[in-house]
């Protein structure tokens, strides 16, 4: 059985994912997918207790937020959901990735990160 988003019941993909790529709604995860959900417990040495951690997310041009719509509109859409969340854009660069068929392909990924609650 698919599961479908709450709010605009589009079918979501398989796979892992936060929030409805059409409408934002979080998506709760699914039960296989809890256990990799966990956070490990961090025990920091010594010198570094009180640190703020920070977490990191690296979006794709070919990752379920964009579904085929990897446009300048849709990226800036995405990021701007995603700083509601915390997230800032680090870096943004280009990597070269090797099709079967086609030769190679440039990939954009951006990185983003915030403050680990």
């Amino acid at each position: 059985m698919a599961t479908r988003c709450t709010k605009c019941n589009l079918e979501l993909p398989n796979g892992p994912l936060l929030f409805c790529p059409d409408c934002y709604t979080e998506v709760p995860p699914r039960p296989e997918e809890k256990a990799e959900l966990i956070k490990p417990e961090i025990n920091l040495p010594i010198h570094l207790e009180g640190t703020k951690l920070k977490e990191y997310k690296v979006l794709s041009q070919r990752d379920n937020w964009f579904t085929g719509n990897f446009s300048s509109e849709r990226v800036e859409e995405v990021l701007n959901h995603l700083a509601q969340e915390g997230w800032r854009v680090i870096t943004i660069t280009t990597v070269s990735a090797q099709m079967t068929i086609a030769g190679n392909r440039q990939d954009v990924l951006i990185f983003l990160e915030r403050d680990r609650a």
